[in-house]
């Protein structure tokens, strides 16, 4: 392959102070290899997580805790959106477009578990489980 260094601009980056600088590489739109490289990752990508939704969209295998109960939820995506919605009137999305559900879930789990904010991130005094 090409040496894509000769196309790419470096720069150092000072992460801690008295540090050695790390060189990081700023990818060019302008040079066709920049181009080739990032519609190549985009579809390598999109190709992974559609195979992965088709994959959740089939699969009755997910068990997982609920978020706000004691319930053992097992079943697909749609039995779990179900349960979130008609138990506790909690909403992930449309199940359809849902993908890596169960890592999802476990993403909000971990947030609540440090009383973040789910939309804006920051910490809350008001939430505690």
């Amino acid at each position: 392959g090409a040496n894509l260094t000769l196309h790419l601009h470096g720069i150092n980056v000072h992460k801690v102070e008295g540090d050695k600088p790390e060189l990081y590489y700023m990818l060019n739109d302008t040079s066709e290899e920049d181009k080739t490289l990032r519609y190549r990752i985009y579809h390598e990508t999109l190709e992974k997580v559609l195979k992965q939704q088709q994959e959740e969209r089939e699969s009755k295998d997910i068990n997982i805790d609920c978020l706000f109960c004691p319930d053992k939820l097992t079943g697909n995506r749609f039995t779990i959106s179900e349960h979130l919605y008609n138990e506790h009137s909690f909403t992930l999305g449309h199940p359809d477009n849902l993908v890596y559900t169960a890592q999802f879930i476990e993403h909000l789990r971990s947030k609540m578990a440090r009383a973040e904010c789910l939309y804006c991130d920051k910490p809350s005094e008001i939430i505690r489980l």
